[in-house]
């Protein structure tokens, strides 16, 4: 339930999604094989949005502990989660068209939510490392994953203004 491990988790099949061959909708056919894992990918990415969707807070951020409803943003994990559905819409991945909807709605709070925890350039709210596995010390500020998450999620929704 570590909000920053979703993210990875969601932009690693984020990533996979865009630019395997499978990527591109032609090619689905041409190897089963191929098509199968792609095909499985694609389905576990959407349960996982889906799911993740339902921890957003009422401003569209996401807490350090993702399904604790109370827990403190972590604006990290909410930039690479965020930062996933928007290199799958960027990249024109075969999904229903209600689905892209349900993502560019949680793509649109949750930047807008980022914005307002930029200070002068600085992103803050940002959890800060983990300290072994499982110890998250449950400090929020400025922190580089933090910064660059948050800056390529805003900077890929003010190139691609469709999202």
């Amino acid at each position: 339930g570590w909000g920053r491990a979703v993210g990875w988790l969601m932009e690693g099949m984020g990533y996979s999604l865009s630019y395997s061959k499978g990527a591109m909708y032609d090619s689905l056919s041409e190897d089963a094989d191929e098509s199968k894992g792609y095909m499985f990918i694609l389905r576990e990415y959407e349960k996982l949005v889906n799911r993740v969707a339902e921890y957003a807070h009422q401003n569209g951020l996401f807490g350090w502990q993702l399904i604790g409803t109370k827990a403190h943003v972590d604006t990290s994990g909410t930039a690479m989660i965020l930062n996933s559905m928007i290199e799958v819409l960027n990249n024109d991945v075969q999904i229903e068209d209600a689905f892209k909807t349900k993502m560019r709605e949680c793509i649109s709070k949750g930047v807008d939510a980022l914005k307002l925890k930029v200070r002068n350039g600085i992103v803050l709210e940002s959890e800060a490392e983990c300290l072994d596995f499982g110890m998250y010390p449950q400090q929020f500020g400025f922190y580089p994953w933090g910064q660059g998450a948050t800056l390529t999620a805003i900077a890929k929704i003010v190139k691609n203004s469709n999202l």
